[in-house]
């Protein structure tokens, strides 16, 4: 519980520290385990270990001693209930076509789609969860309703304008990623890896909502959205895996991608009492630059596809992705010059680059020797 405090005060470097030392001590013990003897062992090892170290060190960060108790229970019953709920529909949600899949593929088939759901689920990991932990300290403590909907523009225009460009990227080069990661004998699973990439783009947006709702006290409207997320999501999974298989799951799961996010612009209508279009509006720069992005990957694609060297695919690979990258960043910040540079994540990135720039200035006027 006292970590808490160090989200509270965005001090996010002991909750980093967390998360790389436990990743790394569960890699260590797959890789000393695989090397004594190989089995699937390690795979249990690994996920024992990293909840094991992340809870050591929580108290060696902050040390306190625990003590059951149920005094405070009636002011955590409903978080704690309506939360047990939300976990429970999403782990079904997010396995439920690897589950109809694995009956209706083969082995290959399924090991394809299987590794390209594991490059998918790496933003969401590694960048949109760690993205919300200080969210919901900020939303906790804003109080005004005008400065809460500003607030809510800002995350929900990071969450698209900071991972839309990776799943972008996995989308146009996703057979190069595939065979530089795992090698030649994946080939094949880089379509299944576009389609999903795409599939999860429309839903980006809609990442903090959970976040929100439960700062304001209503984690039952955060559940009531992943209810109707569940209830379409089994039949149009049954329905369109038996129709075709992965690239129906893939179908799918971009539908209702597209559904939720207007379904989630309702509830935080209701939440915020801000308009369903001025909240798809926030989004248009980063969409169009996106396409622009994907236009200038596309037309250099074929140079990092026709290398056969691993090595060499990952550098033309990073080169092509920074191409990309530079023209997503210019067609931004230029539409965001036009249109009245808006308060927005764009005026944000500018404001932080200004301040590099004239700490590097101050600093090489510091050494500069005075006449």
């Amino acid at each position: 519980p006292l970590m808490v405090e160090f989200i509270r005060s965005y001090n996010l470097r002991p909750e980093a520290m967390m998360d790389i030392f436990s990743k790394l001590a569960s890699l260590a013990v797959v890789i000393i385990m695989v090397w004594l003897s190989p089995s699937y062992w390690a795979i249990i090892a690994a996920t024992v270990t990293t909840p094991a170290v992340l809870c050591l060190m929580s108290y060696a960060l902050a040390p306190y001693r625990p003590r059951l108790s149920l005094k405070y229970w009636r002011s955590f019953a409903d978080v704690i209930g309506w939360n047990a709920v939300i976990a429970a529909l999403n782990a079904i949600f997010f396995q439920i076509d690897r589950v109809l899949l694995g009956r209706a593929l083969g082995n290959a088939d399924f090991g394809r789609y299987a590794v390209s759901r594991t490059f998918v689920d790496i933003p969401h990991q590694a960048i949109l969860a760690p993205l919300t932990r200080p969210m919901t300290a900020s939303f906790a403590q804003t109080e005004n309703e005008g400065r809460r909907q500003t607030l809510w523009l800002k995350c929900a225009h990071s969450m698209f304008f900071i991972v839309g460009p990776v799943l972008v990227t996995m989308a146009i080069l996703a057979e190069q990623i595939i065979f530089i990661v795992t090698g030649p004998d994946w080939k094949g699973a880089g379509v299944y890896l576009s389609g999903l990439a795409l599939a999860l783009l429309p839903s980006l947006p809609n990442y903090p909502l959970n976040t929100l709702a439960i700062s304001m006290y209503r984690t039952g409207m955060a559940a009531q959205r992943v209810f109707i997320q569940f209830s379409i999501t089994i039949p149009l999974m049954i329905v369109f895996v038996q129709w075709h298989g992965a690239v129906g799951a893939i179908v799918a799961r971009g539908a209702i991608s597209i559904f939720m996010l207007f379904i989630s612009a309702f509830f935080v209508r209701r939440l915020l009492n801000l308009s369903v279009a001025r909240q798809l509006a926030v989004h248009w720069r980063t969409a169009v630059g996106l396409a622009a992005m994907a236009l200038v990957m596309l037309l250099f694609r074929d140079f990092v596809a026709a290398e056969s060297s691993r090595l060499m695919a990952a550098v033309k690979g990073g080169i092509v992705f920074s191409l990309g990258g530079v023209t997503y960043l210019a067609v931004n910040l230029g539409l965001w010059r036009i249109f009245g540079m808006p308060q927005s994540l764009e005026s944000i990135f500018v404001t932080q680059c200004n301040a590099v720039m004239q700490s590097y200035r101050n600093r090489r006027a510091s050494r500069t020797p005075q006449p």
